[in-house]
């Protein structure tokens, strides 16, 4: 009876112990003690995301974290890290800098990457024109036109574009890489063309109608070309057989004149009416095939026949009953007499390029037109084109010879190609067969820049402004803008 109670008195003290300890757990008013974490968290945020822009994160100990892009580095321990960003290519680099973890925090290195930036030029020409436009297109964006100068533009790879115009060739796309601080150039020349359906022979310009007149090989017939658009507006026809050859304008600018080739005759064209009006001088040339003419004098003739035998220079004086005389001390004149004269009027030359070729100078002040210098046969060539300056102190040969007018003997010389003096005299263009015109400089003969086109060249033809070089190739006309 007495072991009864013993047990009891013992399951009751465990029972109360029990609820003891558990009610001590939950009471507020006696927390446990918080153990404080003792590492961090470091967070890299390189801007913009697309370049995935390089990093090495330096921490205690010299430990290394590198990487690219975002990252969030985990269980770091507290203490000093150091940020450095790599270098991106077309990007300006943030600066290194170090920051301290402490425990349980998060820490952010963020840096922003800046495109380095340069200047681009955009040269069109010519400056202005209707209808035209230009895209850029790279790390930035642009549209417009004509000439224009972007500064603080982001480096990198650029393409531009330019758009097509009717009656123009449009330049070429081009891409080119800018690079920090530099300055870019992307040039883009519109060439004005007009096709033509014929075989060209030579051009010359009408600039008071605004007008090209284009002898067609071939045929009994001139083009006349606008040259506000290089387009054909017109025919002038002739009623004898004979390829339309050499061309001269009157001084009076009223009056085209045709050599027309087979048919021993010259053509006298009013350009107010179109009447024509053929002259026959098949018997002073001695050869039907008419080859050069010239404005010598007002209503004076000087023209040529091609001949490999016995052919003569012959004057047409239009003032008396278009008689016609041979001239130039009645020698024979061979091959494909070019025909040229100085500003002033007082002299011609004839460039005969039968081998060898041979160049005459004839005194216009006499009545029969004679020749008073010639080269010493064989020191020159290339004379199927001559260009006589504008101070008629000089003569441009095909061969780039350059010649005193005075003696014949050589100044100087450019490079191989047909001869165009500026208005003032002070540059040669040279058309050459690569589709260039090559710009010299009259005082020291240098090359100093040139400017391409599309295609090849027979003939040379300057605005009336001096701007633009038309340019004569077999199946089209061109316009190209100068420098």
């Amino acid at each position: 009876m007495l072991s009864k109670p013993k047990h009891g008195f013992i399951l009751f003290a465990l029972i109360l112990l029990t609820l003891v300890l558990g009610c001590g757990e939950d009471d507020p008013t006696n927390p446990e003690p918080q153990v404080e974490p003792q590492v961090g968290t470091i967070v890299i945020d390189p801007n913009p995301d697309t370049i995935s822009a390089p990093w090495i994160l330096t921490g205690p100990d010299k430990q290394e974290w590198s990487g690219e892009g975002y990252k969030s580095l985990e269980g770091l321990t507290p203490g000093e890290y150091t940020l450095t960003w790599g270098n991106v290519t077309g990007w300006v680099t943030p600066p290194v800098f170090a920051q301290r973890l402490v425990a349980g925090a998060t820490l952010n290195f963020a840096g922003t990457y800046t495109r380095e930036k340069g200047t681009i030029v955009i040269d069109q020409t010519p400056d202005v024109l209707a209808g035209s436009e230009w895209s850029l297109t790279g790390p930035q964006t642009e549209i417009s036109s004509g000439d224009l100068t972007l500064t603080d533009m982001p480096t990198g790879e650029y393409t531009i574009t330019w758009k097509s115009i009717y009656g123009f060739i449009t330049p070429a796309s081009n891409s080119q890489t800018l690079t920090a601080d530099q300055s870019l150039s992307f040039e883009g020349t519109y060439i004005q063309r007009g096709e033509l359906s014929f075989a060209p022979w030579t051009m010359v310009l009408d600039d008071e109608r605004g007008q090209i007149y284009v002898s067609k090989r071939y045929w009994s017939e001139v083009a006349i070309v606008s040259t506000s658009n290089l387009q054909v507006t017109g025919t002038i026809h002739f009623n004898i057989f004979g390829d339309a050859r050499g061309l001269a304008l009157s001084s009076d600018g009223n009056t085209l004149y045709v050599a027309l080739y087979g048919a021993g005759a010259v053509a006298a064209v009013d350009l107010t009416t179109h009447e024509v009006t053929e002259i026959d001088i098949g018997a002073e040339l001695n050869d039907g095939r008419t080859y050069d003419v010239i404005e010598a004098q007002p209503d004076i003739l000087l023209v040529t026949a091609y001949s490999t035998g016995l052919a003569y220079a012959v004057k047409v004086d239009r003032g008396n009953e278009d008689i016609a005389s041979r001239v130039a001390s009645n020698k024979v004149i061979r091959g494909n007499p070019t025909l040229a004269r100085d500003p002033d009027g007082a002299f011609a030359y004839v460039g005969e390029d039968f081998s060898p070729n041979s160049l005459y100078k004839l005194d216009l002040s006499q009545n029969d037109y004679p020749i008073i210098l010639e080269d010493d046969h064989g020191e020159v060539s290339g004379t199927s084109r001559i260009e006589v300056s504008p101070d008629g102190s000089r003569i441009y040969l095909l061969s780039g010879q350059v010649l005193s007018t005075e003696t014949f003997d050589q100044i100087g010389s450019t490079g191989i190609g047909i001869p165009k003096i500026s208005l003032d005299g002070s540059i040669c263009y040279v058309g050459n067969w690569d589709g260039a015109i090559d710009i010299y400089d009259t005082t020291t003969f240098h090359l100093v820049s040139s400017v391409p086109f599309p295609g090849s060249v027979s003939r040379l033809l300057l605005s009336g402004d001096g701007n633009t070089m038309y340019v004569l190739d077999n199946d089209q006309i061109l316009g190209v803008p100068l420098p």
